[in-house]
């Protein structure tokens, strides 16, 4: 089984941008999120 994530877009004034968004997130794997995850983490942009 595929593990389930929610991903949450904020769109203001970026109509333009909306589909391309959209496949950017559909085109991105799980693993790829992970890393982009720790990656981040790592740079203290996130918390845990």
């Amino acid at each position: 089984m595929k593990p389930l994530i929610s991903i949450i877009t904020v769109v203001y004034n970026g109509e333009k941008h909306l589909e391309e968004t959209i496949l950017s997130v559909l085109n991105q794997t799980y693993d790829n999120s992970v890393n982009v995850h720790k990656r981040l983490q790592s740079k203290k942009q996130l918390k845990s």
